[in-house]
């Protein structure tokens, strides 16, 4: 089990369900009445892992990408979240892919999200609360950010992807689904999906992720 895994396992250990509770609420809460696209900021923020698997010198590796989380810059309008991607960190991979065998580039770059349309803050909690009941999550905008994608092996290219103006689907991992079968083995206190789509729809990536740690 790598690492980060193994760290969310102590993390689950250490938060109850007040804890958990006091979180969804978010900082936010303390700044006043937070409008739907503060919760829902609040929500997707944190540490996240998306378990893959490479091949390094002919022998399977299990390992992870890693996500960053966090508030944008207050100068930020809207207030957004930036999604930092760390990319794989494993040398001389020759492949890597996703547990069901889907090619897994290597993907680093920011991208800066929001929540978009208008709320009224005093109905914020109830929305929020639908939204997650009705569809298990949020698709936000890219306000703005790149990409880098690089394949595996040698002369793989890398490529640089615009996503601004395209969008960030997170929602809940279902239990029996996919995305919960292929995270079964990795405790932590939640898991989500996180689908990208750029503005044209010719870029698409898609992986499950398990929340390792406060941002």
């Amino acid at each position: 089990m790598p690492r980060l895994f193994r760290r969310a396992r102590t993390t689950a250990l250490c938060i109850g369900l007040a804890a958990l509770a006091a979180w969804a609420e978010g900082a936010a809460s303390a700044q006043g009445m937070p409008d739907l696209n503060l919760r829902a900021l609040d929500w997707l923020r944190g540490r996240w892992a998306s378990p893959v698997v490479c091949e390094r010198n002919g022998e399977p590796v299990e390992t992870a990408r890693r996500l960053v989380i966090a508030p944008a810059p207050k100068r930020v309008r809207p207030a957004s979240d930036r999604i930092t991607f760390h990319g794989v960190e494993i040398d001389t991979a020759t492949r890597c892919s996703d547990v069901l065998g889907a090619a897994a580039p290597d993907v680093r770059g920011t991208l800066v999200v929001t929540l978009p349309g208008m709320s009224r803050p005093d109905l914020a909690q109830s929305e929020f609360q639908r939204a997650l009941r009705q569809t298990g999550g949020f698709d936000f905008a890219v306000v703005e950010g790149r990409l880098r994608m690089t394949g595996w092996g040698e002369g793989s290219e890398p490529r640089i992807v615009d996503y601004a103006g395209g969008v960030v689907r997170v929602r809940e991992v279902r239990r029996g689904s996919d995305a919960a079968r292929i995270l079964a083995d990795m405790p932590s206190p939640r898991k989500l999906t996180l689908e990208l789509e750029a503005d044209d729809g010719a870029e698409r990536l898609a992986f499950p992720m398990v929340f390792y740690d406060f941002r």
